[in-house]
């Protein structure tokens, strides 16, 4: 049988660049893809392509209700780096922790995050504020 894993058994976390790390509650959806290219070439003489790929790094993103206040430090922590204040030379780290059903643990760590517009929405009155995170980095650490 195979060991599928489903949403309730994911953690996230983001570690800020005072060390501190925010586990993320109230996560909606997580999503990461690899941000690969396919190369491909066309030589005289030859009948078909040649191809290769290269890897550009890694692309995410998170939607996520809001627990409380804390958001507000974090929109600030990120706001400061990327206006390069003198507080501000930190790392962002995220962390997915995938608990499967047979009893394994594995990791996922994107280190050295930069991100992109972190909308926070207010969708109606019987509805909960939400924000977004988009995200990228330069690599990816895998602890299984």
């Amino acid at each position: 049988m195979t060991q599928r894993i489903k949403g309730q058994e994911v953690r996230l976390s983001f570690t800020t660049p005072t060390g501190e790390t925010e586990d993320m509650d109230y996560v909606l959806n997580f999503e990461w893809e690899l941000d690969m290219e396919i190369l491909s070439e066309e030589f005289l003489g030859q009948t078909a392509k040649e191809y290769d790929d290269i890897f550009h790094g890694v692309n995410g993103s998170v939607e996520l209700q809001i627990p409380g206040p804390g958001f507000l430090t974090f929109q600030e922590r990120v706001q400061a780096r990327a206006q390069r204040r003198e507080a501000a030379n930190g790392v962002f780290t995220a962390t997915a922790s995938f608990a499967f059903p047979n009893g394994v643990r594995a990791r996922v760590s994107f280190p050295n995050l930069f991100f992109g517009p972190i909308p926070v929405r207010t969708p109606g009155r019987s509805e909960y504020v939400n924000m977004g995170l988009t995200w990228s980095c330069s690599g990816i650490k895998r602890i299984l």
